[in-house]
């Protein structure tokens, strides 16, 4: 016996998927952990620009410390 899934797909998985502003910070964690010689060069201009952003308006801090994305 098969079970089909009847209807839209696409509106389930997106309700289900996390936010894509916790996605993509997930993702940029991940690069910024990596040796600078290992990422390609738009990788590592994006990676420099977020880099940027977050020097010029930074987060109020608390005892955590800076996350990689802050260095």
């Amino acid at each position: 016996m098969k079970i089909h899934h009847v209807g839209d797909h696409a509106a389930v998985r997106r309700q289900q998927y996390p936010d894509i502003g916790d996605q993509l910070d997930a993702l940029w964690r991940v690069v910024a952990s990596l040796p600078p010689g290992q990422l390609p060069p738009q990788a590592a201009q994006v990676l420099e620009q977020i880099r940027q952003v977050k020097h010029t308006y930074p987060k109020p801090r608390d005892d955590s410390g800076a996350s990689a994305l802050e260095a």
